[in-house]
């Protein structure tokens, strides 16, 4: 990677990944208060909806973000695509709007048509601001994101807060909450990428940008619809209650996603893009061995340690959620480098396999979810998801990443050391949780155990990835 695009993508994720640390410590916190808030019914019916919304969400965006970020020709296609996203948006909008009573009854969840009303506002806002928000990607521009995505945060989160607590509003509260921010960090992406809408139309773009776009819409909508397929099986099945423990259990499940995989994501896409005259299996390999050593020992940490962090963070009426969250702390892991796969394929201009392989995951989850659901309620749900991803979802996408030249076995490589101190460093958790009967106390002994032996395993490996050399007395600096 040549010096000038290397110190680019080191800002960039540096910045993305104060952005997605500060996010995810900004709603850990709400997160607390919600969940004293709001009763668990309440937490399932705003599932419902958010699923919805992000299902919708992804196929209103056609790819057309990927698709500026990768163009050499972005003011060129710029309006083009701007006009698509506002049609998009709008149209979608308006459609889930119109149907939310049919959605919501759908979903198992009638009280929520209103909820689902709310978000879907949030789609047309989202289609424009497609074209300023591609443009911060695409130059790495990670602190300007930061401020919107600070700005969204605060605006949103006071706003549901105020309607939660002042009128009693519930889960409609966190719908208008999530409007009031979505309109904000539109307004602010155009602002700090020094944009305004414009609006164009090239038919011979429109068709590049379709045929390019559409198997990544289509992808797009088959991941969140992977993701929350759960929502409408536990509905139906367990009951909103149970539903409401679920997406606690998966929503902390999400944490290395959220930290790490937007981090990753903000730069990996036009990085990759940018380094195609490369060994392509050294560059995917070192990116997936960085990225693992990270999203492994925290996927692992969730998993064994999640008694103590339900009990302790959301309190003991929280409790039946720790279940499903031991199993989903790995699932949370794997979607991160999952989505590094998918942003390697997707700079090689091969987004039908990341459609071909989000399909055959969704087609194979869904018996697996009913099955799972019936046998063990919202663990056998969590395991369901574990299992799919690790029969079908990884060689499938092992498979794609081999048709570009990549080396299986290199990223197998990639992946042992980190496993295995993980494992270490989980089981070396568990036990000094064990010493201890407060939940507070066992998670801070276990955390504390897992890390020092994490960083006694991994430790070194993890400064040379990043580029920090040690010295030792008498002897040469160490080289990565």
């Amino acid at each position: 990677m040549e010096a000038p695009l290397d110190r680019a993508v080191k800002s960039g994720l540096t910045w993305s990944a104060l952005n997605s640390l500060l996010l995810r410590a900004g709603s850990l916190i709400v997160g607390i208060v919600l969940a004293r808030l709001l009763t668990p019914s309440e937490f399932g019916t705003f599932a419902v909806a958010l699923t919805v919304q992000t299902l919708v969400m992804s196929l209103s965006d056609l790819g057309l973000g990927t698709q500026l970020i990768r163009t050499p020709r972005f003011e060129a296609t710029a309006p083009t695509i701007a006009t698509l996203g506002a049609l998009s948006g709008a149209g979608l909008a308006a459609a889930v709007v119109l149907a939310s009573p049919v959605i919501a009854a759908g979903m198992g969840s009638p009280e929520a048509a209103g909820t689902i009303a709310v978000l879907g506002l949030t789609i047309a806002l989202g289609g424009l601001g497609v074209v300023p928000f591609a443009l911060l990607q695409r130059h790495f521009r990670q602190g300007q994101l930061l401020a919107v995505t600070a700005a969204d945060f605060v605006c949103g989160t006071t706003v549901s807060i105020l309607l939660i607590v002042q009128l009693d509003l519930g889960a409609l509260g966190l719908a208008y909450g999530r409007l009031v921010g979505q309109g904000v960090a539109t307004l602010l992406l155009f602002v700090a990428a020094r944009r305004r809408p414009r609006f164009g139309w090239d038919a011979d773009l429109a068709t590049d940008a379709a045929r390019f776009g559409i198997p990544i819409a289509g992808a797009n909508v088959l991941s969140w619809t992977t993701l929350g397929i759960p929502t409408p099986v536990i509905a139906h099945a367990a009951g909103l209650t149970m539903l409401g423990y679920y997406a606690l259990a998966f929503n902390v499940s999400s944490w290395p996603m959220t930290v790490l995989g937007q981090a990753v994501r903000a730069v990996a896409l036009p990085a990759f893009s940018r380094t195609t005259d490369q060994d392509q299996s050294a560059v995917l390999r070192r990116s997936l061995r960085l990225t693992w050593s990270i999203a492994a020992p925290a996927g692992v940490a969730l998993a064994v340690l999640a008694e103590p962090v339900i009990r302790t963070l959301y309190g003991d009426r929280w409790s039946s959620a720790w279940p499903a969250l031991a199993a989903l702390g790995i699932f949370g892991a794997v979607r991160v480098a999952f989505d590094l796969f998918a942003s390697f394929l997707l700079a090689h201009g091969n987004s039908r396999a990341v459609f071909v392989v989000q399909l055959a995951w969704l087609v194979t989850l869904v018996p697996a979810l009913i099955v799972g659901v019936r046998v063990g309620g919202i663990l056998g749900a969590a395991l369901a998801q574990v299992v799919v991803v690790t029969v079908v979802s990884v060689p499938m996408y092992l498979w794609a990443l081999h048709g570009l030249g990549v080396s299986a076995s290199g990223l197998a490589g990639a992946l042992v050391r980190p496993t295995v101190a993980s494992a270490a460093a989980g089981g070396a958790g568990w036990l000094a949780s064990q010493a201890f009967s407060t939940p507070a106390l066992a998670l801070t002994a276990g955390a504390l155990a897992g890390l020092v032996t994490y960083s006694a395993l991994m430790g070194r490996q993890l400064l040379d990835e990043a580029g920090i050399r040690l010295r030792r007395s008498g002897r040469a600096p160490v080289t990565p």
